[in-house]
């Protein structure tokens, strides 16, 4: 991000978990972003042994995986999560994933 007062290239730093870009003119930019350390996801297996993400319909009628790292958007996955074995017949797990692998970098040059 350039800054926006001396037009140099902010750092981005971590403070308590909080990102925010920050120059040396004293320039200071939360991004509101934190880090992620565990991530939910609901799961249903079918009769081969195959997992599969649920989803689930918003009111928009747009479909969204079973999926947060927010704990409150966990326990609202919860309410929906608790009557898909009785209204769809399978069973589901959730599960937690707190490990990463990593994958590929992208270094800025």
């Amino acid at each position: 991000m350039k800054c926006p007062n001396c037009a140099t290239e902010c750092e981005l730093v971590n403070v308590k978990s909080k990102l925010s870009y920050e120059c040396g003119c004293g320039f200071s930019c939360p991004t509101n972003h934190k880090y992620i350390n565990e991530i939910y996801t609901f799961i249903s297996k079918d009769s081969d042994g195959n997992e599969k993400i649920l989803n689930y319909t918003t009111t928009m009628l747009n479909r969204r995986p079973m999926v947060t790292a927010d704990r409150s958007t966990l326990e609202e996955l919860k309410v929906i999560a608790r009557e898909i074995p009785t209204t769809k017949g399978v069973n589901i797990r959730l599960l937690k994933f707190t490990t990463r692998t990593e994958i590929t970098d992208w270094e800025r040059n």
